[in-house]
This record gives C-alpha cells, sequence and structure tokens, in this order.
C-alpha cells in the first residue's frame, strides 16, 4: 500500500528516534567535506571532489540501512569500506547523474538568465538603481528543470540493491521508478528542502556580500548578518537530516510499488 506525505514523514522520523545527534554529526561531516573542495586550487579540488563521492553515497545508503534494519547509525560501519570497494562503479554513476543535472540545469537556466539579465542591464542603463542581490532571483531558472532532475534522485539506492546495475542501467530504473512519483516526493520533501535552499542561499549571499561590507565598514550589518546565518545553521541540520531519511522511506516505497507492478505485469 503505497504511503500517504504523513506517513512518509512520520515513518522516517520513527526510523531517526533516539539517533538524531549521530545523525547530525554525519551530515556535519559531510558538510564539512564538500566545503573543502571550494578552498583547494583546480586539480586538488577536483581530486577531493571525486574522492568523496562514495562518501556521500554511503550517507544516502546509511539511512536506508537504518530505516531496513533499525539498527544504530554509527554501527554501520562497513558501508564506507563497501563504497570504496566498488569505486569506480559508484564514482562513474553519480558522475553521470551530475552532468544530466547540470545539462537540464543549463538548458532551463541560461534562457531565463539572459532575460533576467537583459532586464536588469536596461533597467540599469535606465538609471535604476539595481541591488546586487537581486541576481539571485536567476536561481528562479532552475525551478522548471526540477520535475527532470528528480528523476535521478533515487540512483544512490538502485546502486546498493542492485550491484549488476551501472551509468545508465542504474538511471533508468531510477526514472521507472519515479514515473507517476514525483509528485508524491515533491510533497514529502518540500519543507526540508526549501529551509536547505534558503539557508545555502543566505550563507551564499554572505559570502559574497562579505568584502563589500567590510570595506563599506558597515559592521553592525556583518555582526546582524552573520548571527542570522548561525542562528539558521540547526534548521539547515535538521532539514538536511529529515531530507535523507524521508528520501531513504521513499525510495524503499517506490521500490516495493516497482517491483509489484513489474511482478503483475509478467503474470
Amino acid at each position: 500500500m503505497k504511503l500517504s506525505t504523513s506517513e512518509l514523514r512520520n515513518a522516517a522520523y520513527a526510523s531517526i528516534k533516539g539517533q538524531w545527534w549521530q545523525a547530525i554529526g554525519i551530515i556535519i561531516c559531510l558538510n564539512f567535506l564538500s566545503a573543502q573542495t571550494g578552498k583547494l586550487s583546480f586539480p586538488f579540488s577536483l581530486l577531493l571532489s571525486i574522492f568523496i563521492v562514495p562518501f556521500i553515497w554511503s550517507v544516502a545508503v546509511l539511512f536506508l540501512r537504518n530505516y531496513r534494519e533499525k539498527t544504530n547509525l554509527l554501527k554501520n560501519k562497513t558501508i564506507y569500506s563497501e563504497a570504496y570497494k566498488d569505486f569506480v562503479r559508484i564514482i562513474l554513476t553519480m558522475l553521470l547523474c551530475s552532468i544530466y543535472s547540470i545539462a537540464w540545469s543549463l538548458l532551463f537556466i541560461l534562457p531565463f538568465a539572459i532575460i533576467f539579465g537583459g532586464i536588469l542591464g536596461y533597467l540599469a542603463s535606465s538609471g535604476v538603481k539595481v541591488p546586487l542581490w537581486s541576481g539571485v532571483f536567476v536561481v528562479l531558472g532552475l525551478l522548471p528543470a526540477i520535475p527532470m532532475i528528480i528523476r535521478y534522485v533515487l540512483t544512490a539506492y538502485i546502486l546498493n540493491d542492485y550491484p549488476e546495475l551501472k551509468n545508465n542501467g542504474a538511471i533508468d530504473l531510477s526514472k521507472a521508478m519515479m514515473k507517476n512519483n514525483r509528485m508524491s516526493l515533491v510533497k514529502a520533501i518540500w519543507p526540508y528542502a526549501l529551509i536547505y535552499i534558503c539557508v545555502s542561499i543566505l550563507a551564499g549571499c554572505f559570502v559574497v556580500l562579505l568584502p563589500q561590507l567590510k570595506a563599506s565598514g558597515s559592521f553592525d550589518n556583518i555582526l546582524w548578518f552573520l548571527l542570522i546565518l548561525c542562528a539558521s545553521i540547526p534548521f539547515a541540520l535538521w532539514a538536511q537530516v529529515c531530507l535523507y531519511n524521508t528520501l531513504a522511506v521513499f525510495y524503499e516505497q517506490a521500490k516495493l510499488e516497482f517491483e509489484g507492478s513489474v511482478s503483475t505485469n509478467i503474470q
């Protein structure tokens, strides 16, 4: 039986009960490693990005196994060695997923950015003062790409459950499982995704505007901005844990539904 949105979230909460601190610790480690890629020069950042892909895959599958086996998150240590033993298959498949996602994003965001940039340029040339932060609205061009990108979100779990699949084989199965399920997933995860995206945009704006605020001597603005950012970090961590956990529960239901429909068709 297909779970409703509230049942999905309740099942996700139940599976993580008593393990919130462990889950948050894992997410902090993941965020820390991911942040290091932006601090290194090109060859080293690329190598680190490739090296941590199996760790990212491991975190996703860790929540899935925790939901299935009802075990402590930190006791399932073998998953990391499994990820690096299957390094090539995981790297190539997840890289292919990223390429497809970037391609869909560019397909939609570039026309939007050109049109939006043209409007802002016209306003600026007309003497209208255009705020610097208005460029953030370019990300709205990603919205039409979401239904296409979301088809790939189950690929990591498929690599775990179907070791014979890789590259387009795993991605195609993810697309098949997501058929007619995209809206169900959006309904289940949108609050968590929205919180995480908003905090990420806030952090990005802080990094971009910090040099200008320093140059203008607006230390009070820096302090308030920093306080707001720090206050929002716990919400972002909570949202990430809920996001990973809900995706794991959703995949389990989508897999059961898909395998049931396949067996019915065969019969």
